[in-house]
């Protein structure tokens, strides 16, 4: 609970220091340099987490190591995500770098989407630690879901219906 407070002042700190009150700035006009360190801060340490930290971050090093087998025998997981799995170890063997890439993926998603759609892009930020950050490593598929559907929303907001309820199956 420590570390996540910590955390949530370092970021509170960092997105304070952007804010055009605050009598003098280091992230320029609209202060994205900063919230883009901050998508990348929490990024990294999603990436680089240890297998004991979250509920089932040793599952998806099991799922990753034995990706092939659970494609071949069956499974209940989704067959797009053992797919993923599979591309990734061939690439490498490595689930660490399993993690970076899908780090990669889902914090640049959250991070673009967020910064596109949000009024608050930096309230945003404190918002998605306090809400989100802890289900990208411990619900990591719900999580990936979650991006590709996020994709989608201009979609939504254009009103192309269509292409909104395609869009999952590309």
């Amino acid at each position: 609970m420590l570390q996540f407070l910590f955390i949530f002042f370092v970021l509170l700190f960092a997105l304070a220091l952007c804010n055009k009150s605050a009598g003098f700035t280091l992230a320029g006009k609209n202060g994205k340099s900063v919230y883009i360190l901050c998508f990348l801060f929490l990024g990294l340490l999603a990436a680089f987490r240890s297998p004991i930290v979250g509920n089932d971050t040793k599952e998806y090093i099991r799922i990753f190591q034995d990706c092939r087998d659970l494609l071949d025998n069956g499974t209940r997981f989704e067959y797009g995500y053992l797919y993923y799995n599979l591309f990734i170890h061939k690439i490498t063997g490595n689930y660490q770098v399993f993690f970076i890439i899908t780090s990669i993926f889902l914090f640049a998603t959250y991070g673009v989407i967020t910064w596109k759609y949000s009024f608050r892009p930096k309230l945003a930020v404190l918002f998605f630690f306090i809400l989100a950050f802890p289900g990208t490593v411990n619900t990591m598929r719900q999580c990936f879901a979650i991006c590709i559907l996020l994709f989608s929303l201009d979609y939504i907001i254009k009103r192309r219906w269509i292409f909104f309820i395609f869009m999952p199956i590309k």
